[in-house]
């Protein structure tokens, strides 16, 4: 089944208008299956925070910043109550689906090489389908999945698992015409 993976930066969730924004990216890119990942956002810079201020281990603060997905990912089904929220994707048909990750990284590093960015490529791996990035900035033309996560605008361990994703595609939201 054809598969997109839409990774919803957490730096998006101060637009009033981000549902209109979502909705325009879904029909920019049409899938069987659109399944839409949100980031951390402001919820988990807070986390990050904690982690130096209490001196939380990493493993420790990546357990409730995972937490903070979950959050926006029900925050990304309010705004579009015509999807379906999922936690898992066995069994998922054709739709668009606004997917809590946080129970499917079992797998992956327990640091902050991995945010929401490599779990959505892991995803898009998984389903054998694209990814596309929404971000608050344009990609930089010409790079690596190693230079983007070398400049910060990724997390470390994006490189490793992109590779493996069928096409990667990125779209600064923030900056389009409705």
């Amino acid at each position: 089944m054809q598969t997109t993976v839409f990774k919803i930066g957490g730096s998006l969730f101060d637009l009033p208008d981000l549902a209109n924004r979502i909705e325009w990216l879904l029909q920019r890119y049409p899938a069987q299956r659109q399944v839409l990942i949100g980031g951390g956002g402001l919820v988990a810079n807070a986390v990050r925070e904690w982690y130096l201020r209490f001196g939380l281990t990493e493993a420790q603060a990546h357990e409730i910043a995972l937490s903070t997905m979950t959050t926006t990912a029900q925050l990304l089904h309010s705004l579009l109550p015509d999807s379906q929220f999922i936690t898992g994707l066995r069994d998922v048909d054709s739709g668009v689906f606004v997917l809590d990750s946080s129970g499917l990284v079992e797998h992956l590093p327990r640091n902050w090489t991995v945010t929401s960015d490599s779990i959505a490529a892991d995803v898009a791996a998984r389903c054998e389908g694209k990814l596309i990035l929404a971000k608050s900035v344009d990609a930089p033309s010409g790079l690596s999945f190693k230079e983007w996560a070398d400049a910060g605008i990724v997390d470390a361990y994006f490189p490793t698992i992109a590779e493996r994703v069928r096409q990667v595609d990125w779209c600064n939201l923030r900056n389009i015409e409705l």
